[in-house]
């Protein structure tokens, strides 16, 4: 009875470090992830602004996509 509780007390340590481990890797990549999102809504904003200034230059002939006309096929 002793030797299976201790078997049984070994599996869990096991599992809680393999379970430990997972953790901390995704924690690793969540936060690898979180600065890329954050670099991408960065970019995404630079490129928004420049368009935006690329459309108020006189004849740049840049129109948003709410402001086009559909083609004449719709």
């Amino acid at each position: 009875m002793a030797s299976e509780l201790e078997e049984s007390l070994q599996d869990l340590q096991i599992k809680l470090s393999f379970q430990e481990q997972t953790i901390e890797t995704l924690n690793q990549t969540l936060s690898v992830q979180q600065q890329d999102i954050l670099e991408l809504k960065n970019k995404l904003a630079i490129v928004s602004s420049m368009l935006k200034e690329m459309k108020n230059e006189q004849g740049s002939g840049i129109k948003f996509p709410m402001e086009e006309v559909p083609p004449p096929h719709y």
